[in-house]
């Protein structure tokens, strides 16, 4: 939970963090997608979270690239 706690607060429709893999391993213990766009996640400490999904999700957000040199 300190691990949890220690990740600062961010809007997924203007920023991005990195994934944390080694904290969902240990937080989730499955998840179901829905036709309707809802992931149903049973957590590991017995919670049920349920999240839909959005046209505007942090998926979606503009990755910036570097740009190419022109020749």
């Amino acid at each position: 939970m300190n691990e949890l706690n220690g990740i600062d607060d961010f809007n997924p429709l203007k920023q991005r963090i990195p994934f944390r893999g080694d904290l969902f391993e240990r937080v989730v213990e499955s998840g179901v997608i829905h036709l309707d766009g809802r992931i149903v996640y049973q957590l590991k400490i017995d919670v049920e979270w349920e999240e839909y999904l959005e046209e505007k999700c942090s998926y979606k957000l503009k990755v910036k690239r570097k740009r190419k040199k022109r020749k």
